[in-house]
């Protein structure tokens, strides 16, 4: 970034001090991922993705750590300001993308500042549409324990709410009688925004 470091919990370096002015935009793609009873990659797992492994915890952090881990990277390190989620081509059942009959095109971005409504409501109504595999339901078990623990670990945390950042999410939901679902139409690509209500 021009030269200067930048650390997402601190900031940038500004030579004898850091800068909070600093703003993370998480933009994943959705994708199938069949690791660990998650199934798929999205906004939380994606940025689990940054996080360091030099301590021999990829094994938890991976597996029956990624809700948590990813969580805490969520609330304790850099919240991003909107977490965009790229629909336009989904790789539903191989990691690679390819062979071509392993992807749809669903023509859809997503956005939204709560990361985990945005992963509940894209694996139930984008993903799980697409390959009619139960296991990428946002209630099969190893997604529900994923999305419910970085649920419990945000709000635990004190949730996302910082009008200073522009982060207007107060507590994160897996509940969809507690998201808003805002729908256009633009040059053939389908735009949806979730908001918390």
């Amino acid at each position: 970034m021009g030269g200067k470091r930048v650390e997402l919990r601190e900031g940038i370096w500004q030579g004898s001090g850091y800068s909070q002015n600093l703003k993370l935009i998480n933009v994943p793609v959705l994708k199938y991922h069949d690791q660990g009873g998650s199934e798929i990659t999205v906004s939380l797992k994606h940025f689990y993705g940054i996080v360091s492994m030099s301590d021999g915890q990829s094994g938890f952090r991976h597996y029956s750590g990624l809700g948590e881990t990813s969580g805490k990277m969520v609330a304790s390190v850099r919240t991003p300001i909107l977490n965009i989620l790229g629909a336009i081509w989904v790789s539903y059942s191989s990691i690679a993308g390819y062979p071509a009959d392993t992807t749809f095109r669903a023509n859809q971005i997503l956005a939204s500042q709560d990361p985990v409504a945005l992963d509940y409501w894209a694996a139930k109504y984008i993903f799980y549409p697409i390959s009619n595999n139960p296991r990428h339901l946002p209630t099969f078990p190893g997604i529900d324990q994923w999305l419910t623990s970085a649920r419990d670990t945000i709000n635990g945390r004190g949730g996302l709410y910082n009008p200073d950042s522009g982060i207007l999410v107060d507590r994160v939901t897996k509940n969809e009688n507690e998201m808003t679902v805002i729908r256009r139409k633009s040059r053939g690509i389908y735009n949806f925004n979730l908001k918390v209500a």
